[in-house]
């Protein structure tokens, strides 16, 4: 008997696939795990990029007007918070409050307008008891988790960094005491 070819043999016709059910369902379950995984291994606090970011900025702007030998350190001088927020209001759509300080803490020397993290930002000088200068950016934020304030020594000097409320905050100079009462005094 002669033996059929394999290339002659007949062929079944092909399975059309069927659409596997259950598969958009598996690629949510996917990303939900994905989004549980980022919210739990992201530290505490929320991202840490605005606050340092804001540590940069507030890094700068004390090294370009804080420092002794900044030859103009501020824009506007004002011994009053109320006239130096009056200065602030038109240039920041949000608004700037410079923060009215009890008497006997800093002297509030005057402001600027200086770069932030995404925008202009308000820097606010004060000095000390002993000549020292203390600074205080304020940027306006859109939406940054909210942090505790904590001293922290950067690059020689001493600064705390706090997001809240729609804007972020540093407070930074070269003696931690002052650092941490214009902290306290603000946040």
């Amino acid at each position: 008997p002669p033996r059929a070819d394999a290339a002659s043999a007949p062929r079944a016709a092909p399975v059309a696939e069927t659409p596997r059910r259950g598969s958009l369902g598996r690629g949510l379950i996917a990303l939900a795990t994905f989004a549980l995984a980022v919210l739990f291994v992201a530290p505490p606090g929320g991202p840490s990029w605005p606050r340092d970011k804001l540590t940069a900025a507030g890094l700068a702007a004390y090294r370009a007007f804080g420092m002794p030998a900044a030859l103009t350190p501020v824009e506007f001088r004002a011994s009053d918070s109320e006239v130096l927020t009056k200065w602030f209001t038109p240039q920041f759509a949000r608004g700037v409050v410079a923060p009215r300080l009890p008497p006997n803490t800093l002297t509030l020397l005057g402001g600027r307008i200086t770069p932030g993290t995404m925008a202009s930002a308000a820097f606010i000088l004060y000095q000390d008891a002993y000549g020292g200068r203390v600074g205080l950016l304020i940027e306006p934020l859109d939406a940054p988790a909210p942090s505790k304030p904590k001293v922290r020594q950067v690059d020689g000097g001493n600064l705390v960094v706090v997001t809240d409320a729609g804007r972020g905050l540093v407070a930074i100079g070269a003696d931690r005491d002052s650092v941490a009462e214009l902290a306290r005094v603000v946040y």
